[in-house]
């Protein structure tokens, strides 16, 4: 009984538990649904647009300078947006003068370049428009003018038969302040025409003020002979630059001036021949705090030891050493022309520009000489090569010319002919277009410079002046010059109406002659 009761017990425990359960899950379950948010439908997912492509392209080329006919290297390239100004891009020219600018957006552009060159020659960069409406490489030319473009534009059109020519250059101060007056700029030059009375000769000068920047241009200079110049502004000035004009008819050339102090003193024993004098006898030259350093050498680079370097106006030289060096020192401040003579090569003379406080540097090329005449030999008898003293000493007491006699030769010490000339009233020394000097005559009422006649020994000779590429100045023994027509010796007048120079070569004796 006991035991059925007890099953009865556990059977209806069992139930009781499985059915608490059951509502216990039921509770969890319904609580649980009771505080579950309700879902909100998903929106669909936008696709992505598609990615705008930016149409570029890419403009190079080339800067061409038509002037010096060679690419224009350090160009800087503009290219400016037509719809936004200050949307500028730019590039600089290589050494080939090539350009790139990549990336560039399709549109409308303007296209120019800067550079010192342009405002050298006083002009400005042509501007190029592009229209650019397709993505592609774009190829643009941009020049310099040519030199007759420039001088047309400066000068107007030449006179029909003549070429165009033209100088132009900047006055710049040595000194870091501005000019303080205008600049002024003289040019000189000889001129060589037919008159009523044949051949005439004369040397006109002409004065351009510069610009309140310094720019000058001088309209019809020549083209085959040299130009002397000279720029000042208050009481600083350049030296007298020789300069020729190129083929093309544009020269270029910028004149550098600066503060110089003028001496005047007799002439040393040792100082340089070629220094200018006074009518009284004295030298002048000008010196200052300038130095000069350089390299003299042949085309293939060899260096020329023993060559003598000056610059004009300051009568200090020097002479190269073993590997082509020289240095100068005392030299006035601004442009001045640097002489250069070495035996067998030909005469240089170049612009230089001495800095303020600073040392210059310059690199001196010299060319071999060439023979222009065949060598003269004088068959001669026992001493009559000799000066004839006698005719000679008579002449020289006359009072009428200057003379030279072997000890004044000596002193002087001359490297080439022209340098026993140089500084003797009435008398221009210039260079001549081949090799050496000429040896000219200030002509009658100041019509510039005339070509004299000249004697060798008592014979006639015919030159164009230019003495050093005729006679060494080492086998001259006398010279007489007559610069007035009136008082040249029956026996070396002429019919052209400048003078005569009587040269009398020979081996110089020991002791030399005495006056």
């Amino acid at each position: 009984m006991i035991a059925e009761k007890a099953k009865q017990w556990c059977e209806h425990w069992a139930r009781t538990v499985v059915i608490g359960i059951a509502l216990l899950l039921a509770i969890t379950s319904d609580s649980a649904r009771g505080q579950r948010r309700p879902t909100l439908p998903t929106a669909p997912r936008a696709k992505p647009a598609p990615a705008t492509v930016m149409l570029t392209a890419r403009v190079s080329g080339v800067v061409f300078d038509s002037v010096a006919m060679q690419p224009l290297s350090g160009a800087v390239v503009q290219v400016v947006s037509m719809d936004d100004r200050s949307h500028i891009r730019t590039a600089t020219s290589n050494a080939a003068g090539e350009f790139l600018v990549d990336s560039l957006p399709l549109g409308a552009y303007v296209l120019g370049f800067l550079h010192d060159r342009l405002d050298v020659l006083g002009i400005e960069s042509a501007l190029h428009r592009m229209d650019i409406q397709a993505s592609d490489d774009v190829e643009v030319r941009l020049v310099i003018p040519s030199a007759a473009t420039i001088i047309t534009h400066r000068c107007g059109k030449a006179p029909l038969g003549q070429a165009s020519s033209m100088y132009i250059g900047v006055v710049r101060p040595t000194r870091t302040l501005a000019l303080s007056v205008r600049a002024r700029v003289r040019a000189q030059w000889t001129e060589v025409f037919g008159g009523p009375q044949g051949i005439e000769r004369r040397s006109p000068v002409r004065f351009v003020d510069a610009s309140d920047n310094g720019s000058f241009a001088f309209c019809g200079v020549p083209t085959d002979v040299p130009i002397l110049t000279r720029a000042f502004a208050g009481s600083d000035s350049s030296g007298v630059v020789e300069l020729i004009a190129p083929t093309n008819g544009l020269l270029v050339r910028d004149l550098y001036i600066g503060a110089a102090t003028r001496m005047t003193s007799p002439i040393p024993m040792e100082a340089n021949r070629t220094i200018p004098k006074t009518s009284s006898g004295q030298s002048t030259w000008v010196r200052g705090n300038g130095q000069l350093r350089g390299f003299v050498r042949t085309d293939d680079g060899k260096p020329i030891a023993g060559a003598r370097v000056m610059v004009s106006d300051n009568g200090i030289d020097a002479i190269t050493t073993v590997d082509g060096q020289f240095k100068l020192k005392d030299l006035p401040i601004g442009t001045y022309t640097l002489e250069t003579r070495a035996l067998g090569f030909q005469l240089r003379r170049r612009a230089v520009d001495v800095p303020e406080g600073a040392e210059g540097f310059v690199d001196v090329v010299m060319d071999v000489a060439a023979p222009t005449l065949a060598v003269v030999k004088v068959k001669v008898g026992a001493n009559t090569g000799a000066v004839p003293l006698a005719e000679f000493d008579r002449r020289r007491k006359s009072g009428f010319g200057r003379f030279l006699d072997e000890t004044q030769i000596e002193e002087r010490a001359a490297m080439h002919t022209s340098d026993l000339f140089r500084g003797t009233p009435g008398m221009t020394i210039m260079p001549s277009v081949s090799a050496g000097d000429k040896v000219l005559m200030n002509a009658a009422g100041g019509g510039g410079v005339c070509v004299p006649a000249v004697f060798l020994n008592g014979v006639t000779i015919t030159t164009d002046g230019n003495l050093d590429a005729f006679v060494n100045p080492k086998e001259i023994r006398g010279v007489e010059i007559y610069s007035r027509v009136a008082s040249v010796p029956v026996q070396f007048q002429s019919r052209n109406g400048c003078g005569s120079i009587v040269l009398w070569t020979g081996a110089r004796r020991t002791p030399p002659l005495k006056p």
